[in-house]
């Protein structure tokens, strides 16, 4: 499966390669979780929404492929004001990453800029992570989807753990989609191009022009209702056709789906954020 991120929308897409895995342990069970999360967000004129899915797998010694839940939490409102969407590992000072992420949020002053807030959050969590994971690698990854406002601006950026850096990804400015995890199939559905076509070194400069002239435009001033659903529509596609595949012809892989459960969902305007869909659990963080 391809586990690449892509930034959509006005301008060129920017594609990296991103493997999210977790670690888990449970009892006597040892494997090696694989949180192929699908986080998608969009910023539009009106506001910035962001979705998220809820499966939990883990990868065994063996190799296979299992699922450990769908009730994971991946998105969260933080202040009242703040969108924070969550893939990678699972679990950062000795709890769930979510709760980490939490509670370094809600100890902040609550008139913070956004951009003190993300770099807070970033660099926190990456004091935790070099203290517990000595020798890190690409598995070792907390990678973040976060929306909110600074000076009237709507913006979603991208943070990475341990590699402590914040980068802004879209506007309400510069509107357009952004998504991480395992974007293979919406990559192919928006972009017209699996993310691994384009990326190959073998294509020249032209080949990848005429590969970008089949990306998909969305419309010009899109409302944050429709944004919602594109997002929303982004993840339950990719649960639903995941169910089907093993894998491609160049790359097979053993049949399983990495990304489904509930589909979480919460906007950010310049008043304040408010969930659209939100699944219910007794893991569930408390309300805003």
């Amino acid at each position: 499966v391809d586990r690449s991120w892509a930034v959509v929308g006005e301008g060129h897409p920017v594609m990296k390669r991103f493997v999210p895995y977790v670690v888990f342990c449970a009892c006597s069970l040892l494997s090696v979780p694989s949180a192929a999360s699908l986080i998608a967000g969009f910023a539009t004129h009106d506001g910035v929404v962001i979705s998220a899915d809820s499966r939990l797998g883990r990868v065994t010694p063996s190799g296979t492929h299992q699922i450990v839940s769908d009730e994971q939490t991946k998105l969260l409102i933080l202040q009242s004001r703040i969108l924070v969407g969550l893939a990678g590992k699972s679990d950062l000072g000795g709890k769930s990453v979510w709760r980490t992420v939490q509670e370094i949020g809600e100890k902040m002053p609550s008139n913070k800029n956004l951009t003190d807030f993300m770099e807070t959050i970033a660099g926190e969590l990456t004091k935790i992570h070099k203290r517990e994971i000595k020798n890190p690698t690409d598995d070792d990854i907390v990678i973040m989807l976060i929306a909110g406002y600074q000076d009237g601006v709507g913006q979603l950026a991208e943070v990475k753990v341990p590699d402590n850096t914040v980068e802004v990804l879209k506007t309400t400015e510069n509107p357009g989609l952004a998504w991480i995890g395992d974007v293979a199939i919406p990559a192919r559905l928006i972009l017209g191009v699996d993310t691994r076509v384009s990326e190959d070194k073998r294509w020249d400069d032209d080949e990848r022009k005429a590969l970008k002239q089949k990306e998909f435009l969305f419309a010009d001033n899109i409302p944050l209702a429709d944004a919602v659903e594109v997002v929303r529509l982004a993840i339950q596609t990719s649960i639903d056709w995941s169910k089907y595949f093993k894998g491609t012809l160049d790359e097979p892989a053993e049949y399983h789906s990495t990304i489904g459960g509930a589909i979480d969902i919460a906007v950010v305007t310049p008043t304040h954020a408010s969930w659209i869909q939100r699944k219910e659990s007794y893991t569930t963080p408390p309300g805003e």
